[in-house]
């Protein structure tokens, strides 16, 4: 295993660490620092069920969920940087002047005269910039690679998982530790006997109804009509964040006992480019799966070449 490979290979193993860190905490709910009220339900005669929660504020990140995630960013960009110096320092013919290589960087290039530039200084056989071009955000196509975000409410990738990568490791290094901050992600409820109900956007005020056709398609029983869940946000007079979730169930509604679901998703401050709003873990898993499958075969293959033409 070559010392690129090791690094992915450790940043895999972080990953999984943080993820096994984000589950643990939504189980154990140890994130809510205080519910100011609990669900209040108020059954009235047309069968509904209303209940209210109003979350103050949600913990901080431990120090040790920022410490996961900064050294995984580290592995993965240090990876990518390495074998750009292996291919660029080990090509025949290339410049290989110390004052050249010190100011190698990473080419990111949005446009290929952008890429060009990149290149001239350096006279890397044309087979090796090639292979280098293929991981240019320019070649870059969302609908071959940029799938949607799984995270609640986030939009569909549309920057290159590298650039993300720069982004997010200059902030860490030069400026302050990412913070992964842990913030209200779904809200739902689940009557017995059916399954659970999500507002995947909390975000921003988000409000959803859910009527009989549709709850039925779900796996929901008979006797539940209808079902709301409205989410809004506000800040209170002491400053804090605050959360109101007001849910509604509608239906012939037996003594049951509805539950009210909160879910936690950890983000990075919006700040940082590109990470608006963004899901940690799933920044992690682009960022991975991109160079597992796009940016490491593409330089390796380069690697290949070099041999191949340093040694006919």
């Amino acid at each position: 295993m070559s010392d690129a490979q090791e690094r992915l290979f450790r940043a895999q193993v972080r990953r999984d660490e943080f993820s096994r860190f984000i589950t643990r905490l939504r189980s154990s709910q140890s994130w809510v620092r205080r519910i100011v009220s609990t669900p209040q339900h108020r059954t009235n005669e047309e069968g509904s069920l209303e209940f209210e929660v109003e979350v103050l504020s949600l913990i901080d990140a431990p120090s040790e969920l920022k410490v996961i995630f900064s050294e995984c960013i580290h592995h993965l960009r240090t990876a990518n940087e390495q074998l750009l110096f292996a291919v660029v320092s080990g090509a025949k013919s290339a410049v290989r002047k110390k004052s050249v290589l010190n100011k190698l960087k990473f080419p990111l290039c949005a446009e290929p005269e952008d890429y060009a530039c990149w290149c001239k200084p350096l006279h890397l056989p044309e087979s090796i910039q090639e292979y280098i071009e293929v991981i240019q955000p320019y070649k870059f196509e969302q609908s071959v690679f940029g799938g949607p975000w799984s995270g609640p409410g986030l939009k569909p990738l549309v920057v290159h998982p590298l650039q993300v990568l720069a982004a997010v490791s200059n902030h860490d290094k030069h400026r302050s530790a990412i913070n992964p901050a842990v913030k209200l992600g779904r809200v739902g409820v689940k009557c017995p006997g059916s399954p659970e109900l999500w507002i995947p956007n909390t975000n921003s005020i988000s409000k959803i109804a859910f009527e009989r056709a549709s709850l039925i398609s779900r796996g929901f029983p008979d006797y539940i009509k209808s079902v709301s869940i409205d989410v809004q946000f506000k800040v209170s007079t002491q400053g804090h964040s605050v959360t109101m979730v007001f849910v509604k169930v509608v239906g012939d509604l037996p003594m049951v006992e509805t539950q009210f679901l909160i879910d936690v998703w950890p983000e990075i401050d919006n700040r940082v480019q590109y990470c608006r709003g963004r899901d940690c873990l799933q920044i992690l898993d682009e960022i991975i799966e991109y160079s597992s499958n796009v940016s490491f075969p593409a330089l390796f293959r380069c690697l290949q070449e070099n041999h191949k033409n340093n040694y006919p």
